[in-house]
C-alpha cells in the first residue's frame, strides 16, 4: 500500500472511536499483499457471488 502512512493511521482513529472489544484495542496493519491486496479481494467476492448465484437457482 503506497499511502499506508496516511490511510492506517485515518482508519486506526475512526476504528479507536467506534470499535468495542472485551478484549481491547483493534488494530490496524498495513496489507502484506500491498497494492495488489484488491485484486485478491475482488477475485475472492467474483467467486462467492457466483456461488451464491449457482445455488440460488
Amino acid at each position: 500500500m503506497g499511502s499506508h502512512e496516511v490511510i492506517v493511521p485515518a482508519v486506526q482513529h475512526w476504528i479507536n472511536r467506534h470499535a468495542h472489544t472485551p478484549w481491547g484495542k483493534v488494530q490496524v496493519l498495513r496489507s502484506e499483499l500491498g497494492d495488489h491486496a484488491a485484486l485478491v479481494a475482488g477475485e475472492w467476492l467474483i467467486q462467492e457471488q457466483t456461488q451464491f448465484c449457482c445455488e440460488q437457482k
